[in-house]
């Protein structure tokens, strides 16, 4: 296959996924909404909104977070990201603080009780992504995982976002 050729396909492949990521969007934001209401009428958690439980996922998974860095991952900006914690804060799921090397940073870590919160919704959304795999061949399943380690090996993490180059063509 000649350079143009495999451009050309690894083109086609991104449109393709481009496609089923905004088909999918919507049902994954409903899923996860579901998993998040479904903890308080549980009465399994509090209740939060999607945005926050995102927080809670994205602490429990990667960590703490500089309040900065936290809003970038979030899409958010600083102050709306500020009053989004400062909600967690007071709901006892997360703590604020200074970071002792830079006085001027403030870092965003989740509090114990919330891991296992956290985890909780990360596996009523699991459940909701197994009923969706359980419809496609089981090969479509292993090359599906294959493709999202590979993605994730190479792409960014919420700690250090990889900034998409822009044809300028």
């Amino acid at each position: 296959m000649s350079h143009a050729e495999d451009r050309d396909r690894l083109e086609a492949i991104a449109l393709e996924l481009q496609r089923t990521v905004l088909m999918l969007r919507p049902l994954l934001l409903q899923w996860y909404t579901q998993a998040v209401s479904s903890l308080a009428v549980d009465g399994a958690g509090p209740d939060l909104t999607l945005r926050q439980a995102l927080v809670l996922m994205l602490l429990r998974q990667h960590g703490d977070f500089s309040l900065k860095r936290l809003a970038e991952a979030m899409s958010e900006t600083p102050s709306s990201a500020s009053s989004m914690v400062e909600r967690l804060v007071e709901k006892g799921l997360v703590t604020r603080g200074t970071d002792r090397e830079d006085r001027r940073r403030v870092v965003v870590a989740l509090c114990p009780d919330a891991v296992s919160l956290a985890a909780e919704i990360e596996q009523r959304f699991a459940a909701a992504l197994t009923e969706l795999l359980r419809q496609v061949e089981p090969e479509q399943a292993e090359q599906l995982e294959a493709m999202c380690a590979s993605i994730q090996q190479h792409g960014a993490s919420p700690h250090h976002p990889r900034r998409p180059s822009f044809p300028t063509d």
